[in-house]
């Protein structure tokens, strides 16, 4: 069997799993990914793959947004399913416009909902600095402990540290600054 087999073997026949996929730019992490993908597609075809690109993302809501949209359709279908009771009182209230946070549709999301889905999170050392590693790491866990689902991360180590020890290098010149300015 092939490292392509191993990995998607594993993900299609375990939940709760995560797996990271780490190596420098242009390695071909990503084309691996594609090809994991389309062998997963081959064994199980009920299998959803939800692909995440974090290059440029803001906030962890745009991240919750672009998958609740790639499992469930727009915000309307997400509302009509979710809050079949109360679709005429959102409507009423609303003047027809139906405007829901992303993090309210995903709280009410069972586990059930994201059973036999795989989420995938590339380009995460090329996320916007206004995304935590924090955030994202935060979000990995509740998709596989509280929604069952696995999860894949593909970044580059060492930009990622990079990254961090410029974040820490730029927050002791801020508080060397406030501390003379003080």
């Amino acid at each position: 069997m092939n490292k392509i087999d191993n990995i998607a073997n594993f993900l299609d026949n375990n939940s709760k799993k995560c797996l990271a996929i780490n190596g420098s730019w242009g390695i071909g992490k990503t084309y691996l990914w594609k090809q994991v993908e389309n062998k997963l597609s081959e064994i199980n075809a009920d299998k959803k793959i939800v692909y995440i690109d974090l290059f440029g993302k803001e906030s962890y809501k745009q991240i919750l947004e672009e998958i609740v949209v790639s499992l469930h359709g727009d915000y309307n279908k997400i509302t009509k399913t979710t809050f079949k009771g109360l679709e005429g009182l959102v409507k009423s209230i609303s003047g027809g416009l139906i405007d829901i946070d992303s993090d309210a549709i995903f709280s009410f999301l069972k586990k059930e909902d994201f059973y036999n889905i795989i989420v995938c999170f590339d380009n995460i050392e090329r996320k916007s600095d206004n995304l935590s590693l924090k955030e994202i790491l935060g979000l990995v866990n509740l998709l596989k402990e509280e929604k069952e689902c696995n999860v894949v991360v593909i970044f580059h180590e060492e930009e990622l540290k990079e990254q961090d020890d410029n974040l820490t290098e730029n927050n002791k010149e801020e508080e060397n600054e406030q501390d003379f300015n003080s």
